[in-house]
């Protein structure tokens, strides 16, 4: 359990905060909690908006990887995923072949490694719906070895607060009942 330090005559409990998490990771444990992948232990979760990076979620667990940059697959260019992001920052139209195909592409990378139950887009593009998720969905269709489940986030933009909940439940749930700090 916390220490407990005096302040003013009121005993407060003291605890550590949690480690880091990026912004796709909280999405994905976010869509784990209460979203749409309630269903799912091995998910990708794609967090497309002013940045576009992977959580990943595997036997219900973030992984983060040994330096903790597992997914963040957005910085590789050859990926194309900085055209889809350029595209939703100025708004144009997302559903065209090639942006479906740079985004499928990239998609697929993650799910070929991963074998998710279930693809999550999730951030500013998980508002376009079945305009971007159809044609996708038939995309990944003819790249990958297998059908996967596409869905657009629960939680739209709200997915990286609620992971962040979820996360800091954890932790005082682990510190309080567990006695781990």
């Amino acid at each position: 359990m916390g220490k407990c330090q005096s302040q003013g005559g009121t005993v407060r409990p003291r605890f550590r905060a949690s480690p880091r998490r990026n912004d796709a990771n909280l999405g994905a444990l976010a869509e784990h909690w209460r979203g749409t992948a309630t269903d799912a232990q091995d998910v990708v979760y794609i967090l497309a908006g002013h940045q576009i990076s992977v959580g990943l979620l595997i036997d219900g667990q973030v992984r983060q990887g040994r330096h903790g940059a597992a997914g963040e697959i957005g910085i590789l260019r050859a990926a194309r995923w900085y055209e889809v992001r350029d595209a939703l920052a100025a708004n144009k139209p997302i559903d065209t072949p090639e942006l479906i195909n740079d985004l499928a592409t990239g998609i697929a990378a993650a799910a070929l490694v991963v074998d998710p139950d279930k693809v999550v887009i999730g951030g500013g593009l998980s508002q376009a719906g079945d305009t971007l998720l159809e044609p996708l969905r038939r995309r990944l269709h003819e790249l990958c070895l297998f059908p996967i489940p596409v869905e657009a986030s629960h939680f739209g933009d709200q997915n990286v607060a609620m992971g962040a909940i979820r996360l800091a439940l954890d932790e005082l749930e682990r510190q309080l009942f567990l006695g781990t700090t």
